[in-house]
């Protein structure tokens, strides 16, 4: 939580040139109607002024307490409101010693309570959702692949005089039903992360080996647009994690290298130790993105101004990945700019970690 305070002494200081105003003019208005209706003498009169810094004094105290005791309550008001926006929806305002403020806290509490209510309906919604897409779409997919293959002159294929125009829409609706039913696994993949409060145990795992696994899957894509790898002979970082969760984490950011790395570019993989961490990259030749983007890159479905981010994909191959790697123990950090390419780098536990 943010522990800066809201505000300083200076900053109210109106309040004690207001107060200083008033405790003079206070004394200085005694003085005048002792001597002029109580028969105060001059040098009694004058000696009033003396009481002002006393005055003055104690007015400062008890100022300064009270802008303390304020600013204590604000100030946890100030931190649940940063948690919340930070996305954190368990944050609650404890009641005591709320004082004034009681009715204040509570109906942030209750706010909180709603807002997270709210989230996990949207999220049930959503994973219901995904799940009933799924089968149709996947349906639609299977059937479409199977026009596309069977689509020719050949008699035996019952397809006869299948004209290229019907062969084009096939092919347009089996991609775009792929497209659909990879979003649907996607959504539900991310779904079921969320709803993670706890990982798996994690155990000791070569991240090197999982990680040359994947590109094995991949080589395909890899030899189509003829892309160098770059990997060193020694990789073999030792980690700590889940290798269910870390095997999401290598797809997407190797998927992502290569979508954005353009025909003839480089990809290179490599790993570094720092301090108590391994830090694992995955840099690609790619045109990169600004600092704008990359703020927002790890956001579900966020697609850039220009639409260059989720041209081929659907924008939650990055959050499934970095949620994966946090229930891991670590994260997934970013370092891009335009026309450099990008450095998404992995950070995690060493395998030799206390647990």
């Amino acid at each position: 939580m943010k522990k800066d305070k809201l505000f300083s002494i200076w900053q109210m200081k109106w309040i004690f040139l207001v107060g200083m105003i008033i405790i003079i003019g206070a004394v200085m208005a005694f003085g005048l109607l002792g001597a002029l209706f109580l028969h105060f003498e001059r040098d009694q009169a004058l000696s009033m002024i003396w009481m002002i810094p006393i005055m003055l004094v104690v007015y400062y105290g008890a100022v300064k307490i009270m802008l303390d005791n304020m600013q204590g309550k604000m100030g946890r008001l100030a931190d649940g409101i940063h948690e919340v926006a930070g996305g954190n929806l368990d944050v609650e305002i404890p009641l005591e010693e709320a004082e004034e403020y009681t009715r204040l806290y509570e109906e942030f509490n209750q706010m909180v309570r709603e807002l997270k209510q709210t989230r996990e309906q949207m999220e049930a919604f959503t994973g219901e959702f995904a799940h009933e897409f799924k089968t149709p779409i996947t349906s639609i997919s299977g059937f479409s692949e199977y026009l596309c293959e069977t689509a020719g002159p050949d008699e035996q294929a019952g397809f006869s005089g299948e004209t290229e125009e019907r062969l084009k829409y096939l092919k347009v609706i089996r991609d775009q039903s792929r497209r659909l039913a990879d979003l649907s696994q996607s959504t539900l993949l991310l779904s079921k992360l969320n709803a993670m409060e706890v990982a798996p145990p994690p155990e000791k795992l070569n991240a090197g080996e999982q990680i040359r696994q994947t590109i094995i899957l991949m080589e395909k894509q890899l030899d189509e647009k003829q892309i160098d790898l770059d990997i060193p002979e020694d990789f073999d970082p030792m980690v700590l994690g889940s290798p269910d969760l870390l095997s999401h984490v290598w797809t997407n950011l190797f998927t992502n290298a290569l979508k954005f790395t353009p025909e003839g570019g480089l990809i290179r993989i490599f790993s570094e130790e720092s301090g108590s961490r391994v830090r694992i990259h995955f840099q690609d030749s790619g045109k990169g993105m600004d600092e704008k983007t990359a703020a927002h890159i790890f956001e579900r479905y966020y697609q850039s101004d220009d639409g260059k981010l989720t041209v081929t994909g659907n924008g939650l191959g990055l959050p499934i990945a970095r949620r994966a790697a946090r229930l891991c123990g670590g994260d997934i950090e970013v370092s891009s700019a335009p026309g450099k390419g990008s450095d998404f780098t992995v950070i995690l536990r060493p395998a030799d970690a206390a647990r």
